[in-house]
């Protein structure tokens, strides 16, 4: 959240800060690491916050940096803008430029964040660009002398792959230089796991923390609550007499329904957009008759949203997504839609997104499918298994709408797809089940039925099941024969030569 969109003061904070303090003081030493782990709504983000005012305020110098705007987890968007404030680039100096005589490692890493394809395999492209950031902290802490580098990575569980893995082995194999790198997340979201004494749990505030903001009655019943829970109930309390609800999100979700229309469907339009929408964008997002300024003038009071030089965004991540849940499908549609016709330069990411929501069933297959070789190409495992689920659940949903024109068929290669990436991933298990339960639309005699079994066997054989392998195998070349697919036999000889079933 920023600053201006707190209606409560940071409060029940004073450990956490003395404690991150501590890092710091480590840091003056050698590079330290603090993990600060709470739920959403914990408060981590403000909490990063207030410790980088006191850092900056003290000499140091501080950089914060998270998820793309779009939270679509845009490829190398965090890690770039890290290297860029790391080097005080002006917001339009090329990155390449900042690094005149840079060779080796370093110069490759700045190609492969700024998106200029160099040829390198997966793990060598990481190691790259985890030398261009080791690089970049470098300079940083070398200009910050007297005072610290601090380095913020907040959400870095919502950050994209192939950023988050260029911060997870600056902390394994950290720079030379004295600095503090600090990470917030959700607790079940750990990146890599703190050593003793490098993490702190945000814990629910006490009541006697927040009750005395409540009304009697709330206050009485008030159990330990997370900050932003606090918030919202001060903020029902202001607009209404009823109980409120007992979850967070429903409180959040309540609130959302007795805004005023328009305030309403300009709140859908953000969270369809993004955090960095500007007043121009959304009235383009909105109908003619919508009232712009009124809008924005009920959700700023409400504290939905944030309005100041930078744009107009939504105050919290909890908040997006509670309000994304509850746009209507169709109005989801139309919104996506206009915001694909108002962005067309816009990132793979955030146009998947869009296609999906608001496109072609073609279009969002198509672009996934690009993603997830690319994330693949960045060595982000995860977020390659990511596109491919999605795919996979776009080619589910046309089972019963008509849009493709076999959608049984793209339901099998992208499970077969996504197989396969759980499978160089070591997710054996979970390649197993997505393969059987594949195999359950598969025709008896198709090509696709022999493509699955043939990776089913991979699977087998890697968990060391060498007779169901044979068994997959066998099946799959006779299948393959039935079928026609001539041009899979030889692939899956190959294959039963390669993993030595006889």
């Amino acid at each position: 959240m920023t600053a201006g969109a707190h209606s409560l003061p940071l409060t029940g904070r004073v450990e956490a800060l003395d404690w991150l303090e501590s890092r710091r003081h480590e840091a003056e030493a050698s590079f330290a690491l603090a993990h600060v782990i709470g739920e959403t709504g914990a408060g981590k983000t403000r909490l990063v916050q207030e410790f980088g005012a006191r850092c900056q305020s003290r000499g140091d110098l501080v950089v914060v940096v998270g998820p793309d705007p779009a939270w679509a987890k845009v490829g190398y968007s965090t890690v770039l803008e890290a290297v860029r404030a790391l080097l005080a680039l002006p917001k339009d100096a090329a990155l390449d430029a900042a690094a005149p005589g840079v060779e080796g490692a370093i110069a490759r890493g700045i190609l492969a964040i700024t998106g200029q394809p160099d040829g390198a395999e997966p793990a060598a492209r990481r190691k790259d660009v985890a030398e261009a950031l080791r690089w970049a902290m470098t300079r940083a802490a070398e200009r910050a002398a007297p005072g610290l580098l601090v380095l913020v990575v907040d959400d870095i569980d919502f950050v994209d792959g192939a950023s988050r893995n260029a911060f997870v082995d600056i902390s394994t194999d950290p720079p030379s230089a004295g600095a503090l790198l600090a990470v917030t997340y959700a607790p079940a979201a750990s990146p890599v796991a703190p050593l003793e004494g490098e993490s702190w749990e945000l814990s629910p505030l006490p009541t006697e923390a927040f009750a005395h903001l409540l009304p009697p009655r709330q206050a009485a019943e008030a159990l330990p609550l997370s900050p932003l829970h606090v918030e919202q109930l001060l903020a029902w309390s202001r607009e209404s007499k009823e109980p409120p609800p007992d979850r967070l999100a429903e409180l959040i979700s309540r609130r959302t329904e007795r805004l005023p229309p328009d305030a309403r469907l300009a709140l859908h339009a953000l969270a369809v957009w993004g955090d960095d929408a500007t007043s121009e964008s959304l009235g383009k997002m909105l109908p003619a008759t919508a009232d712009l300024g009124a809008a924005l003038a009920a959700l700023d009071k409400a504290r939905f949203v944030t309005v100041d030089d930078a744009g107009v965004r939504i105050t919290h991540p909890l908040v997006r997504r509670v309000v994304f849940s509850s746009i209507p499908a169709g109005r989801k549609r139309e919104l996506f839609a206009k915001a694909n016709d108002l962005r067309p330069d816009a990132p793979i990411e955030v146009k998947a997104r869009q296609a999906m929501h608001g496109g072609s069933a073609f279009e969002a297959l198509s672009m996934l499918e690009v993603l997830a070789a690319r994330r693949a190409a960045a060595a982000d495992h995860v977020g390659s298994v990511s596109a491919l689920r999605h795919a996979l659940d776009v080619t589910r949903r046309e089972l019963h709408r008509g849009e493709l024109d076999d959608p049984v068929a793209a339901t099998l290669v992208f499970a077969r797809k996504l197989a396969e990436a759980l499978a160089a991933g070591g997710q054996w298990n979970d390649a197993e089940g997505v393969l059987r339960e594949a195999l359950g639309h598969a025709p008896p005699t198709s090509s696709h039925r022999a493509q699955l079994l043939g990776v089913l066997a991979r699977v087998a054989q890697a968990r060391a099941h060498p007779e169901d392998a044979r068994k997959y195998l066998n099946e799959a070349i006779r299948v393959a024969r039935q079928s026609d697919a001539h041009q899979l036999i030889p692939m899956l000889q190959k294959l039963e030569s390669s993993i030595g079933v006889a």
